[in-house]
């Protein structure tokens, strides 16, 4: 599962938690679609602290 995304129903939401409350994005046919979404709305919300998931690249 993508951050950001959970499957209902046979559809994948999105969603982001934001000062104590969960703000629903909308309803998609994809996760990709719904992390999307979810990861524009990070940005918005979190500016540079807005994470998409991923574990961090080591610097090597």
């Amino acid at each position: 599962m993508l951050k950001g995304s959970y499957l209902v129903d046979g559809k994948y939401r999105a969603a982001i938690h934001t000062n104590g409350r969960t703000k629903h994005l909308g309803t998609f046919a994809t996760a990709e679609q719904a992390h999307s979404v979810y990861l524009s709305a990070a940005k918005v919300h979190f500016g540079a602290f807005a994470s998409d998931g991923k574990p961090p690249q080591s610097i090597v």
